[in-house]
């Protein structure tokens, strides 16, 4: 649909990265589709689970295939997710960025996460959003 709104655009003009997130907790899992947008983390069980890109860019081709991954959750879990105005211009973020916050309520976490990378204080080029997401 993307493609057809906007076929006769630049390239550049009608790209669109996206990434779905399906938490199912009466069946233990988290199903994802990620279309070219900043890889998201879920972290448990003292483990990081990358939410890597599996799908092209939505806009460049006429169809595409989603390729939906699914991971069973352990207990306590947090997804977070950005975008990619958090990013330092050409560095990817790893799970390490946001590792000092995983274990704070949502709250405190995106506050203490705002304060620390001086989020309100600094001039932003891009737009840029943070979602701590708990899942318990």
């Amino acid at each position: 649909h993307i493609y057809q709104l906007f076929e006769a655009k630049e390239l550049d003009d009608f790209l669109v990265t996206a990434l779905y997130i399906l938490v199912d907790q009466k069946k233990g899992t988290v199903q994802y589709v990620n279309a070219a947008h900043p890889t998201g983390f879920l972290f448990q069980d003292n483990t990081v689970q990358p939410l890597m890109s599996n799908t092209p860019i939505l806009g460049l081709l006429p169809i595409i295939y989603a390729h939906q991954e699914t991971i069973t959750l352990k207990g306590r879990s947090r997804i977070v997710i950005y975008t990619d105005g958090l990013q330092p211009e050409g560095q990817l973020l790893t799970s390490t960025y946001f590792n000092a916050h995983v274990m704070e309520e949502n709250d405190v976490a995106l506050e203490q996460f705002i304060q620390r990378h001086h989020l309100n204080t600094k001039t932003i080029q891009d737009d840029i959003s943070v979602i701590f997401m708990t899942i318990a």
